[in-house]
């Protein structure tokens, strides 16, 4: 029996839409729970799930951070200021380091992975994992500038998470919202790890797969969510301790492994998953994939050298901890303002870049 071929009709879904149905999962939630008043005003509860700072990529922000606000809010000259400079610098990120990663990207997909010898592979991976970063932390930075101007304090979403020293620090760094989402209303509901190690793993891995579920419905995601369960119970069962006593150690085992598991994260399906890793990781013995292409490699490492020193300085602290000494001086609102203009240059003679998270 042979079936009728049938056209699915395709759906175009809302931009944000994988945001604001948690935030709006975590209101319900929360009012079941008690642990927040229902909104008695249609207005302040519209004004909640569709604040349009955060709206589109988060930061996911629930109804408890910002329900005194929609009430009261505090409005005045120098939360406009202090807004624009965090939305200044959010922009500055996006448009000078993640775009410019992006090119990186792009040029050893254009070139062809296959074709890429292992320090090539590994330099793509690394100019996506900073590209990732700088957009969501730009975008982040910016969604709270604009809260700011409007007498809204959104949350913070990142802090330093290339820093971290194992795996586990790393996803208290990274999207803190979402993470926190997960932890409240799936791990713990769950039992967290309150009814001993089998049943922890089995809650941390309906979380991984609900993770990776919630960046698409893609195989590499699922794949990536999984690889991020692995070192997660690895860490939690051996090396934690281990960690947590020679934190070089644990950076120099995390970061690599962050950078792998974006490597898997940007690949469009299984197939391309397999040949990106084996890139990385497959000839590493072979001094012949160390070798080739040598002048593209020194090419790319002078085009993007600066770009790279600057991704790791501003992923650690010491940048943002000298912007808030200094934040009031005549001189920081110059270099901002030197900044933004640089930005507006880009957003003429560049190609359009939205936003990664834009696609979630």
């Amino acid at each position: 029996m042979k079936l009728p071929h049938v056209n699915a009709p395709e759906v175009s879904l809302p931009l944000g839409i994988s945001f604001y149905t948690f935030q709006i999962a975590a209101y319900a939630i929360d009012v079941y729970r008690g642990q927040v008043k229902p909104e008695e005003r249609f207005v302040d509860l519209g004004a909640f799930l569709s604040m349009f700072p955060q709206l589109i990529a988060g930061p996911i922000v629930l109804y408890h951070d910002v329900s005194a606000q929609l009430k009261k809010r505090v409005l005045s000259w120098r939360h406009m200021e202090n807004g624009i400079k965090t939305f200044i610098i959010g922009l500055s990120l996006k448009m000078l380091l993640a775009n410019t990663f992006g090119i990186l990207w792009n040029q050893v997909q254009t070139a062809g992975v296959s074709a890429a010898s292992v320090p090539m592979a590994w330099l793509g991976a690394l100019g996506y994992t900073f590209q990732i970063y700088f957009d969501f932390q730009g975008y982040s930075m910016m969604a709270m500038g604009l809260g700011e101007m409007l007498g809204f304090r959104i949350p913070r979403n990142f802090r330093h998470p290339y820093m971290a020293t194992s795996v586990t620090d790393f996803w208290r760094r990274w999207h803190m919202t979402l993470s926190g989402w997960f932890k409240n209303y799936v791990y713990i509901p769950l039992g967290g790890s309150r009814h001993g190690k089998v049943r922890m793993l089995f809650n941390m891995f309906v979380v991984w797969l609900l993770t990776g579920l919630w960046h698409g419905a893609g195989w590499n995601f699922v794949l990536w969510g999984m690889y991020y369960f692995v070192l997660l119970m690895i860490e939690k069962l051996f090396l934690l301790r281990f960690f947590e006593k020679y934190p070089v150690v644990g950076w120099c085992f995390t970061f690599p492994a962050v950078v792998t598991g974006w490597a898997i994260f940007a690949s469009d399906n299984l197939r391309a998953v397999k040949t990106y890793l084996m890139q990385m990781f497959g000839h590493l013995s072979d001094a012949g994939y160390w070798t080739m292409n040598l002048d593209l490699l020194g090419q790319t490492v002078r085009q993007y050298g600066i770009y790279l020193v600057l991704a790791f300085i501003f992923s650690t602290a010491w940048p943002y901890t000298k912007y808030r000494e200094n934040k009031n001086r005549l001189i920081t609102v110059v270099i901002l303002l030197i900044l933004f203009l640089l930005c507006v240059y880009k957003m003429q003679t560049a190609a359009s870049n939205p936003f990664l998270y834009f696609r979630f």
